[in-house]
């Protein structure tokens, strides 16, 4: 049967092509072919020529059907009110749009690839299918705006769409991968996916799992390969995944995976004033949204909220506004090689308030970063450059051979420096009175080694002791080494680690050093014996209480009476910011009853430095 149909449909080309002396562009289109369960099936209410089909198209409405818009002979696009593939569960349909200019179209309604079935839509060589043209009120049109196209509408659906190929396009309106349902498409080969929602008739955004339930991703892959989302009248142009949550269009997975150099625009480009007239592109990233980079695939837009995952290696530029309330992260690739990962643009600021991690990748911004209060930023073995630099008020964690480029300023934040690392500041470093930096010293010390400046404005330093190592008066041990004089100095004195008191030595106009001063002799109140009575005295009390007896001045027992109980605590709170040896008469334990009374009172924390904000 498909034989003959085949060459019913060849003899018929021949005819005409004897019968139509000149064809227009618009004529020379594509052959059809139904196969099997597909409404229309027949000439002329399904034009075998194309035309206008009367009516809607269904393919896969019970059972399997297949439709096949050929290489281009004599006809016009094929055209219908909407098309739908896969229409009920038991329903299985594919279109299969192959052939340079081959043509199919939803002509004012949507194109549905797997409604409540399976549905699967192939465009190859050069075809084109989507929706149908729109006026944008100007004397021209946008592209396919007249509808959307939806992967996977229905609970238990399945949507595929293939776009392979240089000239191949799908053109729609909103384009939803995975709505309800299972969603899934891919650009490949030089493919071309245009989603226009520029009209106020589709003010929805694009999305990638959209509803409760759907499950969708897209892949845009290979160099040429390009999916183009223009901008809508309000909201995101392009959601991937939803919120994780109760209501009904939560809990949605999106996945958005940009490989080999292929490339996601989302927003337009004024081409009055390139390359930085690009406007209009908004990208939200939502909690259960992943974007996936491989081998320098590219994001592009004007605006990018990122609430879920962007991982990998490629480029991700947004031009104006950047905001990461989720994770950005890479790692070392296949073979030991690094991802590397380029973030924002020269003209805006990236806002850090979740985490951006590093493990064995290479990261450039060429925005300035700034990592809020609640922001972290962990480098493990990696390469961080900060081409218009960072500022801090959350945590910076390094470890391992790690290099940072760039100026980094701390303005209440925490620079963390793990055991057994080495991390070079290609930059410099300037630190104020509400910042930590926090160093291990001994075994394989972790030293700041600085190319360039440093800068203390009485930032609090804080040390602790390599595992193994022992510690004793007058080990010397270099906390920082600069290339350029070091300003200022750190605001403690002193302090305890590893059983003995350090102070900070500025000898050297160059250089930092930890300086083991004397062994640690805990007395009365002071627990860690390093001459204070503070918070961290009291959290030795805390870790140690209750003990009925024996108990030593190390230990929490500040009254001498061999146990550690609340006296002992109230001993503490008596002599709190006080230098030891203090006056007797703070050592004065009061009775039972009013002891509890000042307790009551004073409501008494531990004095743990927590983080701020």
């Amino acid at each position: 049967m498909k034989t003959l149909l085949r060459i019913r449909a060849a003899l018929l080309a021949v005819a005409v092509l004897f019968t139509v002396p000149a064809l227009t562009h618009q004529q020379a289109r594509a052959e059809v072919f139904a196969f099997g369960d597909v409404t229309p099936d027949e000439d002329p209410d399904l034009p075998v020529f194309g035309g206008e089909a009367s009516g809607p198209i269904i393919v896969g409405d019970e059972s399997a059907g297949l439709l096949t818009v050929d290489v281009p002979a004599t006809t016009d696009p094929l055209l219908a009110e909407s098309i739908t593939l896969g229409n009920t569960q038991t329903g299985v349909g594919q279109i299969t749009v192959i052939g340079f200019t081959s043509e199919v179209r939803a002509a004012g309604g949507d194109l549905i690839v797997g409604e409540s079935g399976q549905g699967f839509l192939d465009i190859a060589g050069g075809g084109i299918a989507g929706n149908e043209d729109e006026s944008d009120g100007m004397g021209g049109t946008n592209p396919g705006t007249a509808g959307k196209t939806v992967l996977g509408n229905g609970f238990g659906s399945y949507g595929e769409v293939t776009v392979d190929g240089i000239f191949s396009r799908l053109e729609t309106g909103d384009l939803q991968v995975g709505f309800f349902g299972q969603g899934l498409l891919t650009v490949s080969n030089r493919g071309t996916v245009v989603t226009n929602a520029s009209t106020g008739a589709q003010e929805n955004e694009s999305g990638i799992g959209v509803q409760n339930g759907g499950d969708g991703r897209v892949r845009v892959t290979g160099e040429g390969s390009k999916w183009i989302v223009t901008s809508g009248d309000g909201g995101f142009d392009l959601d991937i995944g939803t919120p994780r949550g109760n209501g009904d269009d939560n809990n949605g997975h999106g996945r958005l995976e940009i490989y080999d150099r292929g490339v996601v625009q989302v927003g337009e480009i004024n081409t009055d004033t390139p390359p930085d007239g690009f406007q209009q592109g908004e990208v939200l990233v939502n909690e259960l949204g992943f974007v996936d980079l491989q081998t320098q695939g590219q994001l592009i837009t004007e605006d990018l909220t990122n609430n879920g995952v962007i991982r990998g290696d490629g480029v991700v530029l947004a031009r104006d506004n950047f905001v990461n309330n989720g994770e950005i992260r890479n790692a070392a690739g296949v073979a030991n090689q690094r991802e590397y990962l380029l973030l924002g643009d020269a003209n805006t600021t990236l806002e850090n308030n979740n985490l951006i991690e590093s493990i064995g990748g290479e990261m450039e911004f060429l925005s300035a970063v700034d990592n809020t209060v609640d922001g972290d930023i962990i480098g493990r073995d990696a390469i961080l450059r900060f081409q218009n630099g960072i500022t801090s008020m959350g945590e910076i964690g390094l470890a391992g051979d790690t290099t940072i480029y760039g100026a980094l300023e701390l303005m209440g934040g925490d620079l963390f420096f793990f055991e057994d690392s080495t991390v070079v500041f290609r930059g410099s470093i300037t630190a104020d009175a509400t910042s930590t930096i926090s160093t291990v010293i001994g075994g394989d010390e972790a030293n700041i080694d600085v190319v360039g400046g440093v800068t203390l404005t009485d930032p609090l330093g804080v040390l602790s002791v390599s595992a193994g190592t022992n510690p004793q008066p007058g080990d010397m041990y270099d906390v920082i080494v600069a290339t350029d004089p070091i300003v200022g100095t750190f605001s403690n004195p002193s302090f305890t680690a590893g059983g003995v008191n350090w102070v900070f030595d500025y000898s050297d106009p160059n250089r930092v050093t930890a300086v083991a001063a004397a062994a640690v002799n805990p007395m009365g109140p002071d627990a860690n014996g390093d001459g204070f009575v503070d918070g961290s005295d009291i959290d030795q009390w805390e870790a140690n209480f209750p003990i009925a007896s024996g108990a030593t001045a190390e230990q929490g027992d500040a009254d001498g009476d061999g146990d550690v109980d609340i006296f002992d605590l109230l001993v503490m709170q008596g002599a709190f910011g006080m230098p030891f040896p203090i006056v007797a008469a703070v050592a004065a334990v009061p009775e039972p009853a009013a002891a509890v009374l000042v307790l009551l009172g004073l409501g008494f924390t531990s004095g743990r430095r927590g983080r701020r904000g």
